[in-house]
């Protein structure tokens, strides 16, 4: 074997764990991208009379348009996880943060909020410091 060739062979190898390392990471960025989303529950039937009673965009849009606004709004639950500090966070509260959420991107077909994972309810309002009363 001429040495032009080792050369070669020797290369061919030197490039597999750098490939093996990118397909590792793209697989662990497929395995993330997937766990975060937890199931997407079922749009409760009563939500959408409140919706109808406090949402105005809602409340224009066609029937078929707010299938896909229900879909998005779950969707938008099981992707972002809703907390209380030191308050309780109603289902009223859900409903109103997701309906929220859809309203300005419902124009963008499947568009997600790909860097949020939690929303932080606050019981009251923030001072100039930051801090909040109660």
């Amino acid at each position: 074997m001429k040495v032009f060739d080792l050369l070669k062979f020797k290369s061919i190898y030197m490039l597999l764990p750098i490939i093996l390392f990118v397909l590792l990471v793209i697989f662990a960025i497929y395995a993330f991208s997937t766990l975060k989303s937890k199931a997407v529950q079922k749009f409760p039937k009563e939500w959408d009379k409140a919706l109808l009673n406090r949402v105005q965009f809602y409340k224009n849009l066609s029937e078929e348009k707010r299938k896909v606004f229900k879909k998005r709004m779950m969707a938008f639950l099981s992707e972002i996880n809703i907390e209380g500090v030191k308050t309780q966070v109603t289902e009223e509260d859900r409903m109103l943060i997701a309906a929220s959420a859809v309203i300005p991107v419902f124009g963008f077909g499947d568009w997600r909020y790909n860097n949020l994972s939690s929303i932080l309810i606050y019981p009251d309002n923030f001072t100039e410091d930051l801090e909040f009363t109660g």
